[in-house]
């Protein structure tokens, strides 16, 4: 359906910005179209604090739209300050997704809370800017997506789209905890809501993509648009499962087997990977001048089972298996 190539890093964090709260971390970019440039906003994080926690703000930079490797301009502060003592956005604001309802900017991010016998928990927040996207204000000081009997916590991964004059919210929420290495992991799936004002919202109260990898797989990362204009909206996953860490070959805790798959039952088996240092675009933002080439969506390196090291990227290359750098 969609072919890629990869162009590279246009952004990284770090003390040469002159923010410290810009200090790591540029992840989960969510963009907005202007005429002369590009705004991405990402979240991003200061230094950890004496016990080795972060918070996370949100923020946003502007790329020429005639040269998307050309930095214009980066905020002067976070879009969003994070919530007062015992909020549920009091530890970070992160990921937001944004869209344009007449002169305005909506906003829509997760706010995390710290907790005892598990890590965090996340609700979903509101937001509204009247200057064009430069600045938000919050919808008030309560998730405008919480906890539900069926939803019962980690409410997060919003991604918000408008059709026909109807807003559609696409979000993660939580089913279960489990205990791998000793530390808790949450098990989350795709769901959906929707509003005519984008303030109150209907659930639609199911998983909208069923388990395919095991009943613990964790789906997150919707996002959804029409495809050639037509439906079926297309939805593009990542899909994790969770695993011990000696059985990883790798210093991470997260398998990620992503798919492709559509909301009218069709299934596209692909590849993904994330981008956990720096931001990179994908041939839909990119001017026509710059698209083409092959798809670049081989799975990732060190997954269970699989050949690494020269040998191995050199036997997939003869066998025409592209593989990343």
């Amino acid at each position: 359906m969609f072919k890629w190539k990869k162009l590279g890093k246009v952004f990284s964090p770090g003390p040469q910005h002159g923010r410290e709260w810009l200090n790591e971390f540029a992840q989960a970019p969510a963009t907005l179209l202007f005429d002369d440039f590009v705004r991405v906003y990402f979240s991003c994080r200061p230094k950890a604090d004496a016990k080795g926690q972060y918070v996370s703000y949100s923020a946003f930079l502007d790329l020429d739209r005639r040269d998307l490797f050309k930095v214009v301009n980066v905020s002067a502060n976070p879009i969003l300050p994070l919530g007062p003592l015992g909020a549920f956005d009091e530890f970070g604001i992160y990921p937001v997704s944004v869209a344009r309802d007449g002169a305005d900017v909506r906003a829509y991010y997760a706010g995390w809370t710290r907790c005892e016998s598990v890590p965090f928990n996340v609700a979903i927040g509101g937001a509204i800017s009247h200057d064009n996207g430069n600045t938000f204000a919050k919808l008030g000081l309560g998730p405008v997506i919480g906890y539900s009997p069926n939803e019962p916590f980690v409410m997060s991964g919003p991604k918000i789209r408008r059709f026909n004059d109807r807003w559609y919210l696409w979000y993660i929420a939580g089913r279960k905890w489990k205990v791998v290495d000793g530390r808790a992991e949450p098990v989350y799936k795709i769901r959906m809501a929707t509003s005519d004002d984008g303030v109150t919202w209907h659930k639609e109260d199911r998983d909208l993509i069923e388990s395919r990898i095991e009943e613990d797989e964790a789906q997150a990362s919707p996002d959804v648009f029409f495809a050639k204009r037509q439906v079926p909206h297309v939805l593009l996953l990542p899909v994790q499962r969770w695993l011990p860490r000696q059985d990883l070959r790798l210093p991470h805790r997260l398998c990620l087997q992503p798919r492709l798959a559509a909301l009218d039952a069709r299934r596209r088996q692909g590849r993904h990977r994330h981008l956990r240092d720096g931001l990179g675009f994908g041939n839909d933002q990119l001017p026509a001048r710059l698209r083409g080439g092959r798809a670049d969506l081989h799975g990732l390196p060190g997954q269970p089972g699989r050949p690494r090291g020269l040998r191995a990227r050199s036997a997939r290359r003869k066998a025409g298996v592209r593989t990343w750098q």
